[in-house]
């Protein structure tokens, strides 16, 4: 090939792939460059740090389970975990006992203010 059907072989080899669709990629690369950022990112940054010494550069020589025995044997860390399982536990016992009686009442019984219930009941989730 002559180095100007090269370059025209190449332009137009360029423009094919620049006339694709990018679609279907986008679909998936956003949400998950998303979840690469605000998910992954601070967890993974997080499960270091929680084997790092405290104040501590990063580094494999610094690396140990201190963090774990202090949390482990501290009254005040098993206290705040102890309330946080109660919590926890008491906040989906009590969503379980509003939340299916409601939403059997609204699927099966006409209720006047059955768009009132609906929106209440996605409130918590669009409600920063």
């Amino acid at each position: 090939m002559k180095k100007s059907q090269l370059q025209m072989h190449e332009t137009s080899r360029v423009k094919r792939f620049l006339q694709k669709d990018f679609t279907p990629y986008l679909v998936f690369a956003i949400p998950l460059g998303f979840l690469v950022i605000f998910l992954f990112w601070p967890l993974a940054t997080t499960l270091l740090r929680a084997f790092m010494k405290t104040g501590a550069k990063f580094s494999l020589s610094g690396m140990g389970f201190e963090n774990f025995k202090k949390f482990l044997t501290s009254a005040l860390y098993q206290k705040s975990l102890r309330n946080s399982f109660v919590l926890s536990f008491s906040v989906v016992f009590f969503s379980i006992l509003i939340g299916v009686p409601m939403g059997y009442i609204v699927a099966r019984i006409k209720v006047p203010a059955k768009n009132l219930l609906l929106s209440l009941g996605i409130l918590p989730g669009i409600m920063p």
